[in-house]
């Protein structure tokens, strides 16, 4: 799991990755849009049991001041989508800007991330498979080499019974 804090209405909001997909908490949501964080919760709360929300609202627990387990959750880009449409007036439209551009650039981040690690993996198979051709080429020129002794002792068999048959001629 990574994170990267990103500044939003002046309060520093952190990204999550887990497991190759991006999630906001919702403490820092509602932060960022000055709401209470107990409505964030009663409105996802509210929301019907359904898949969209088993997979977009991931259900936490943090310690509150008197450390005191609360629930929190966290939110893909997809749940938060959903909670902040109804979120209205010119701040909540700007900050609604702020989150998209920073969901886009963590997708980007993580997008470079799969295409580094893709590319390391080509890079490393290419190796072994150089390793497998370096491999293959010694085992025929060994065989070459085999074959040329071969060749070479079947020459010289020849030539010795080409010589014992003419000695035997001339005898």
């Amino acid at each position: 799991m990574s994170s990267a804090p990103k500044l939003i209405n002046k309060i520093e909001v952190s990204f999550k990755v887990i497991k190759n997909q991006i999630f906001i908490n919702s403490l820092d949501l509602a932060k960022v849009f000055n709401k209470r964080h107990n409505n964030i919760i009663r409105t996802i709360k509210d929301l019907p049991q359904d898949e969209f929300k088993t997979l977009n609202f991931k259900n936490k627990v943090y310690l509150d001041a008197q450390m005191k387990p609360r629930p929190c959750y966290n939110l893909t880009r997809d749940g938060f989508s959903l909670l902040v449409m109804g979120f209205t007036g010119q701040k909540a439209y700007k900050w609604k800007i702020e989150f998209i551009k920073a969901f886009n650039e963590m997708e980007k981040r993580l997008k470079n991330i799969e295409q580094e690690n893709i590319k390391k993996l080509a890079y490393h198979q290419s190796l072994g498979y150089k390793s497998q051709l370096e491999q293959q080429k010694k085992k025929y020129e060994n065989e070459i080499k085999a074959l040329k002794y071969d060749m070479a002792k079947k020459q010289d068999m020849r030539d010795n019974l080409k010589r014992l048959s003419f000695e035997e001629i001339n005898i």
